[in-house]
């Protein structure tokens, strides 16, 4: 999964299709989301997440924030997302 910046995410939803959003949860109180995207150098489809400038997983602590987000910022209003859980499929 390749961790990209604000600026980049906001480019790849504007020019790109963006396909298969999941929104995962890392641990309690640390959610976020990926996206698939196709690489425009290599036509191969590339997985993406939001990184902040510090360049960590950028996370949020309420599941519904996030969604908050990704409608305001993208106006993802409608959709299939498939809820993951990290803390359970490690175990």
């Amino acid at each position: 999964m390749k961790m990209i910046e604000l600026r980049e995410v906001d480019r790849a939803f504007r020019e790109y299709p963006v396909e298969n959003i999941e929104v995962v949860r890392r641990e309690n109180k640390c959610w976020y989301f990926r996206f698939q995207v196709t690489d425009p150098k290599t036509g191969r489809p590339a997985t993406c997440t939001l990184e902040t400038q510090r360049g960590d997983l950028r996370c949020w602590a309420d599941p519904r924030s996030l969604f908050q987000f990704l409608h305001d910022r993208y106006g993802v209003s409608a959709g299939t997302f498939s809820l993951k859980d990290e803390i359970h499929e490690k175990a």
